[in-house]
């Protein structure tokens, strides 16, 4: 009745979830989160120890793309609760055979889609609509020597964004480096 239901994305160890809200005169009800779910549909046992909550004001906001350096593991699932974002994320993965490759998903508060992006990938979103609020878990507790963003133009990624006379980005965002600029060390091993 409640359950999510788990589909494989391009990206190795990807998933997008869709919902099945239980609806009725008082509004609805859905469940956003079940490790027993991730787990068994999933293989996803990995503890969530973090949420992280994002408010939108202005279209065309763009954040990303992010990711933890090695050895941090840093798996996400992500939400879309009010509004309507592009959700990109890219496998930064060294030897895996999606390396370079990304999803490209709409997420909204009206299809309810909910994204397991795993570790070892730069995720980013851009918002669609005016107002815009995305909620996530992460897999990892933040350290900021590990924090790292990657250029969501790279010419060489070629990434798919909406287009917008102009994006909203903050400073840390606009001045990213590309993918080229990053030391090996920095990516995790599969």
């Amino acid at each position: 009745m409640y359950k999510l239901k788990a589909t494989p994305l391009d990206i190795d160890g990807s998933f997008v979830f869709d919902w099945s809200p239980v609806v009725d005169e008082r509004g609805l009800f859905s469940r956003l989160f079940c490790e027993r779910e991730l787990r068994d549909q999933c293989g996803i046992v990995r503890p969530f120890v973090q949420g992280n909550y994002s408010t939108n004001t202005m279209r065309g906001t763009l954040r990303g793309l992010h990711f933890l350096a090695a050895p941090k593991l840093e798996g996400k699932l992500v939400r879309c609760l009010r509004g309507e974002v592009q959700d990109i994320f890219v496998d930064l993965r060294l030897n895996s055979p999606t390396r370079l490759q990304y999803v490209n998903i709409t997420l909204s508060a009206q299809n309810g889609k909910m994204i397991y992006v795993p570790p070892g990938c730069a995720h980013g979103y851009l918002t669609l609509s005016q107002e815009a609020d995305v909620f996530y878990l992460v897999q990892e507790h933040y350290e900021k020597e590990f924090d790292r963003a990657l250029a969501w133009n790279d010419p060489d990624l070629n990434l798919p964004w909406t287009r917008f006379d102009e994006y909203q980005l903050s400073e840390r965002d606009r001045l990213a480096p590309e993918f080229s600029k990053f030391e090996v060390s920095d990516f995790l091993e599969i």
